[in-house]
């Protein structure tokens, strides 16, 4: 039977408890070993293994689609925020020393 309904719950539910914004859900789902998930139609997440807390999955995308830990995308970031922010320093500082 189809349901025409999906399960979420609000960011700021997650198991760790850190904040998250508060607009945004999150599909919750469960999978075993050798099952997957599909997203938009080209992306397939894979469980391979669990281990006690450890969860090895697979991913299959487009090489057009980047696929990265959320710590090392959060680091590109943070680091090209800080260059932007250094960037447009340099930039008034030269506007400055133009005038």
């Amino acid at each position: 039977m189809r349901r025409n309904y999906r399960s979420v719950i609000p960011w700021g539910t997650n198991p760790h408890n850190e904040p998250e914004e508060e607009n945004n859900l999150m599909l919750v789902l469960s999978r075993k070993p050798k099952e997957s998930i599909v997203i938009n139609g080209n992306v397939t997440v894979s469980v391979l293994r669990v281990d006690n807390d450890n969860v090895r999955i697979g991913i299959e995308a487009p090489m057009e689609v980047p696929v990265m830990r959320e710590e090392i995308y959060n680091e590109i970031s943070q680091n090209n925020q800080a260059a932007a922010g250094s960037a447009d320093a340099k930039l008034k500082i030269k506007q400055l020393v133009n005038n």
